[in-house]
């Protein structure tokens, strides 16, 4: 199964969120933070999250070769 995506749009990033007075990690694990909140200054990006919109299933068997 596949999806055909009619748009895609930046939402935010997936990373590592810093508490902004010690500097260390806040939690061991990635946190998905929208490029609109205010602890996207104090993250260290590993990968972009996009939001899809506008989605079709297909199945690959029925698409052209």
């Amino acid at each position: 199964m596949a999806a055909l995506v009619g748009r895609a749009r930046v939402w935010g990033v997936a990373g590592t969120v810093h508490h902004p007075a010690t500097l260390e990690p806040v939690t061991a694990f990635l946190e998905e933070v929208s490029h609109d909140h205010p602890a996207i200054r104090w993250t260290v990006a590993h990968r972009q999250v996009l939001a899809l919109h506008d989605c079709t299933p297909v199945d690959l068997r029925d698409l052209p070769a």
